[in-house]
This record gives structure tokens, C-alpha cells and sequence, in this order.
């Protein structure tokens, strides 16, 4: 089995979704001090490379501790579509060639916008069509990851925001 890594190392001053509380990373402990090295933690619960629980959306939603660990892990489709611009939406004619019937239930979008962490383009990131979204989940998909921030569009006008994907 070959392993995807989407992992962001955490770190103080890191991007964040935009309005959630930033990262800082302090020292607490130190092995000269204390004979051991522990760190002093502040950061939100959507930092970095993490997923988001039903509840995250969803009132009443499962809770990432009420989600068992192998429904996060498994045969994983992964769909690669490049060549996006920024906010550009994928259709489902971006993924019908790469899908064949149904579809495992872990489902991995490669758009190379991973390439902008830590950029203001970052934020500006392909996004999924709610259609394209429905049939993935149609065929069977139930976990969908993403190199991007999410599937969602990021920017976008506080009175109007909205998370059809999610």
C-alpha cells in the first residue's frame, strides 16, 4: 500500500483558516531545566493538516472522538486534477475519466495546491462543485480529502458564506 502524506508541520505564526486563532508553540519545560522537553500549545482545532468531524457542520454531528479510526483509513481514490487556477471549481467533467463505477469510501483531490502553503494564493484555492461532490458520495465515496485548505471556498463574503461541500 502506498502512503499519502497531506501533513503540514505545526508550527508558531503558521497559515490558519482565516478568523481562527493563531499558532504559538512555546517552550513550558526543557530537559536542562526539568530533565524533560514539553511545549506550551496554543492553536485551534482546524490547524493544519486535520479533519473535520460531522459536527464540524453538521448540529448534532458526530465528534472526531466518536468517529472510529478506520473509517478514516483505507483503499483511498485519488484524483488528480491539476492545471486549476485559483478558485477555479471542479466539475465533475474534471473527474468522470479517473472514475469507473463506484468508488472506495476515501477520496483524495491532488490539485498541486499544496504548493502554495503559506501564501495569500493558498487561500484562493480550487474548490469542489456541490455536483461533482454529490456524485462522488453517490458512488460511495464518504471521506473526501483535499490538498487544499478545504473543499469549500475560503474567501468569501462573511454575509454570504457558505459550506455546500462540507
Amino acid at each position: 500500500m502506498k502512503l499519502v502524506d497531506l501533513t503540514h508541520p505545526v508550527s508558531s505564526g503558521m497559515q490558519v483558516f482565516p478568523g481562527d486563532p493563531p499558532v504559538a508553540i512555546d517552550p513550558a519545560l526543557t530537559i536542562a531545566q526539568n530533565g524533560v522537553e514539553v511545549s506550551d500549545l496554543h492553536f485551534g482545532s482546524h490547524t493544519g493538516t486535520h479533519f473535520d468531524a460531522p459536527c464540524h457542520s453538521i448540529e448534532g454531528g458526530r465528534t472526531t472522538s466518536e468517529v472510529p479510526l478506520d473509517e478514516l483509513v483505507g483503499e483511498t481514490l485519488v484524483l488528480q486534477v491539476p492545471g486549476l487556477d485559483a478558485g477555479d471549481e471542479i466539475r465533475w467533467h474534471h473527474l468522470a475519466t479517473q472514475v469507473q463505477g463506484n468508488v472506495p469510501r476515501i477520496v483524495l483531490l491532488a490539485t498541486g495546491w499544496d504548493r502554495h502553503f503559506g501564501t495569500e494564493t493558498y487561500l484562493d484555492h480550487p474548490i469542489l462543485s456541490r455536483a461533482a461532490a454529490y456524485e462522488l458520495w453517490s458512488r460511495g465515496m464518504r471521506v473526501l480529502a483535499t490538498d487544499t485548505l478545504n473543499p469549500d471556498r475560503t474567501l468569501q463574503p462573511e454575509e454570504a458564506f457558505s459550506l455546500p461541500v462540507h
